[in-house]
């Protein structure tokens, strides 16, 4: 395989191992928001640490009950 192409895969390999790294702390998040939000935390204080939305820590609450634990 010449340089340039294993260069290419490298990278690709690169970059899918740093998605696993983000997919990974989404769940660390999601998780440490419904804990917060279980344990009757503000949802705008859970918005201001998460960086999230209002929106979308809504969405998230009305799913809270509805889904099963991972």
């Amino acid at each position: 395989m010449d340089k340039a192409i294993e260069r290419v895969w490298v990278a690709a390999a690169d970059l899918e191992l740093r998605q696993l790294e983000v997919d990974a702390a989404k769940v660390a998040l999601w998780a440490a928001v419904r804990k917060a939000l279980e344990e009757g935390a503000a949802v705008e204080a859970v918005c201001d640490a998460s960086g999230l939305q209002e929106g979308e820590l809504v969405e998230f609450q009305k799913g809270m009950n509805t889904q099963q634990p991972a």
